[in-house]
């Protein structure tokens, strides 16, 4: 893949000096020295997207980039594909329904899924949508709920998904009640609450799908194997994060069949702000064991993390952490927290076909949504 080779964006303007720390993983995580930030601008976002939900990589015919669901301005949702080579629409709100959102992508070989809330006359219900390669958009099944939206949608195959349903859906995130479609059938796993999900990719073994509790503690990890047929359920050690109270949980990403939790954290004790805490799962459903990966230093540079991707392990321990002007780094046993040169908060970060990270972040210091590549 052939990247611009501007380091974010060259402005005839004086940008803020590059500041980044270098981060040994000790045993809770602690902070130690610095490196320099190596975001590279691909392309801007049309001046009238004014926000991005969701981001998922494509690599078809040497082109590679991203399918984004976007906001615009006076205008519906849709789906955009976005590369160096300039932007499409490959899907607007109005061409099935009267209006709605769209809040989640996700492609799988040759197809794409769409998830978010539709409406029809005055009716608000959530929906998901498939569009195979070279064929047209089909909707899928979903439990009727009022006013839900379908914020997150997981393929398992060509045909059959997990997705989930809330019904208290804000712009942007990802969570609700768990249901699997498959075989022409819908299964919903109430029980489990609210939870974010991840699947693994994990060549010559199953596939695992991750339900991990969005609320404090106790953390509740809900592991399945076989496609929902049986479920482990865990809970992540309170002392894993000892002095820390858990205030929120979300399923970040996956390294082979490992899972990656990030924890929003305080003082125990105290009311104050939150900040992000990394959590590493390994071993077998039922019998996971947990230790901390990264805890954010203290510090005004650091504003947390909200997104992960990580490189299959059989390759490289590799993988990136971003949110609010921060980078983080996880590359063979160190960790690298980076300062971005201007303001810059990230949506989401996802790997690149062609190898590295991609992502898309609102540039909060000139305005506008940028595409960019990490090596």
């Amino acid at each position: 893949m052939r990247i611009g080779n501007r380091l974010l964006k060259r402005r005839n303007v004086a940008l803020l000096a590059v500041t980044a720390a270098v981060i040994g993983v000790m045993n809770c995580g602690e902070p130690l020295g610095p490196l320099e930030a190596r975001w590279v601008n691909v392309a801007d976002f049309p001046p009238d997207i004014s926000r991005v939900n969701a981001i998922s990589p494509f690599w078809l015919n040497e082109e590679v980039g991203v399918y984004a669901v976007a906001e615009r301005r006076g205008a519906y949702d849709a789906l955009v594909k976005c590369s160096r080579h300039g932007f499409s629409t490959e899907f607007e709100m109005n061409e099935r329904y009267d209006d709605g959102c769209l809040a989640d992508v996700a492609g799988y070989g040759g197809s794409v899924w769409i998830s978010g809330a539709k409406v029809s006359g005055k009716i608000t219900a959530p929906f998901v949508l498939r569009k195979p390669n070279l064929g047209e958009w089909k909707e899928i099944p979903v439990p009727y709920h009022p006013g839900a939206a379908v914020s997150a949608v997981v393929p398992i195959n060509e045909s059959d998904c997990w997705f989930l349903i809330d019904d208290r859906y804000g712009r942007g995130t990802h969570e609700g009640t768990l249901a699997k479609y498959a075989g022409g059938a819908v299964t919903t796993y109430e029980g489990f609450g609210d939870v974010t999900v991840v699947r693994t990719v994990d060549p010559g073994r199953p596939e695992r799908l991750y339900a991990v509790t969005c609320g404090g503690e106790p953390v509740k990890v809900f592991v399945t194997a076989d496609e929902g047929a049986s479920w482990a359920e865990e809970t992540l050690p309170r002392d894993v994060v000892r002095g820390h109270s858990v205030r929120s949980a979300s399923a970040a990403t996956a390294a082979g069949p490992d899972l990656y939790v990030i924890l929003g954290l305080g003082h125990e004790g105290e009311i104050g702000g939150t900040y992000s805490a990394v959590v590493k799962r390994t071993g077998p459903p039922g019998v996971g064991e947990y230790a901390v990966a990264f805890l954010a230093p203290p510090g005004p540079y650091f504003a947390g993390i909200t997104s992960m991707a990580f490189i299959h392990p059989g390759y490289r321990s590799y993988g990136i952490g971003v949110g609010s002007d921060t980078t983080v780094l996880f590359d063979e046993g160190n960790v690298y927290l980076e300062r971005l040169p201007y303001r810059l908060k990230f949506n989401e970060v996802v790997l690149s076909a062609a190898g590295g990270f991609l992502s898309v972040g609102m540039n909060e210091a000139f305005g506008g949504y940028e595409l960019l590549y990490h090596p």
